[in-house]
């Protein structure tokens, strides 16, 4: 839990070409497979090879289609950033302030240690 990324993916330019479609290869494995079915080259058998990962990194991922020229999506685009920065505030940060504290334990003990023996002489 420590080392989780919070991501918001933002598609742009969704008003030129919808964004949906990758949306769901990422949550669908059957429907990316297919996809990549009509491909031969070695760059699709590499992400076939990969689709399993990706699958489970794709699991948690907020995604988000933007249009600047049309402003749509650009709400949900805001949201997705909060719940985001939330989802740092109350997940992240409390494990990483716990770590942080316990790397430097051992450190503060040494300087307490050094300093009482400074003051024992």
């Amino acid at each position: 839990m420590i080392y989780k990324q919070i991501n918001v993916l933002s598609y742009f330019q969704t008003d030129i070409v919808d964004h949906n479609f990758a949306v769901e290869w990422m949550q669908d494995f059957e429907v990316f497979e297919e996809a990549l079915s009509q491909d031969t080259t070695y760059m699709s058998s590499l992400t076939r090879s990969m689709s399993l990962v990706l699958d489970e990194f794709y699991q948690n991922l907020r995604t988000v289609g933007v249009s600047s020229m049309t402003g749509a999506g650009f709400d949900e685009l805001l949201k997705a950033v909060d719940d985001a920065v939330v989802e740092f505030e109350t997940q992240y940060k409390p494990g990483k302030l716990i770590c942080d504290a316990i790397h430097e334990y051992p450190r503060n003990i040494f300087v307490h240690f050094a300093s009482c023996i400074g003051n024992w002489r």
